[in-house]
């Protein structure tokens, strides 16, 4: 299994290999889009499925996190909405198709998933999960891995504040370090996340 790590300066990770956590990666698409300075306004469809396939390289990855240490993705949950909903799927990603505002769509799959840790801790025998029609959240079947975390990658504070009690936030930054050193210099967290709201509200000028 390859382990990937993220490397913020007040962030190393341990040498050492530590038991890790099983978790499940809900991704606010659009924010993470709207993190990344390379015109993805231009081709909404072709961004989102830039991004689809380079989180299909995480599935099943351990990586660095650190308010929990190392965590084993085994189950990724993209969100996507508007245009962006056109975009090509990628093996081992779950694509959420937002049949209102991507938001809601975010908060809803991290209430179902925080519902299972609760109801069972304990990790079992993996199974790929079914996937009911778009926009509506995988059903998990028996044997689907539960997670004993869950992390939201968005840097909308909005959106955190409705997500529920125990769930675990990151900015694109942290993923897109993770996807592709490159776009370590990209916009902060928040300016991303200012620049995409302003974005719906106006595309940018040709």
């Amino acid at each position: 299994m390859q382990l990937r790590k993220t490397h913020p300066p007040s962030e190393n990770p341990p040498t050492s290999t530590p038991d890790t956590h099983s978790a499940v990666l809900v991704v606010d698409v659009a924010n993470l889009m709207g993190s990344r300075p390379n015109g993805w306004w231009r081709d909404r469809a072709g961004a989102a499925t830039t991004i689809l396939a380079q989180l299909s390289s995480l599935a099943g990855s351990t990586v660095f996190f650190a308010p929990v240490g190392f965590v084993t993705l085994v189950r990724i949950i993209a969100v996507i909405e508007g245009a962006a909903k056109a975009a090509k799927p990628s093996e081992g990603v779950e694509i959420i198709k937002a049949p209102q505002d991507g938001d809601s769509s975010i908060v809803e799959m991290t209430e179902n998933v925080m519902h299972t840790i609760t109801e069972d801790p304990t990790p079992t025998t993996a199974e790929k999960p079914t996937h009911g029609a778009p926009g509506e959240p995988a059903h998990e079947p028996p044997g689907h891995p539960v997670p004993l975390c869950c992390l939201v990658v968005t840097a909308d504070r909005g959106l955190r504040k409705r997500l529920p009690p125990g769930t675990f936030t990151a900015g694109p930054s942290w993923l897109n370090a993770l996807l592709d050193p490159y776009l370590t210099d990209a916009p902060s967290d928040d300016a991303s996340a200012s620049s995409l709201s302003q974005s719906r509200k106006r595309p940018p000028p040709r």
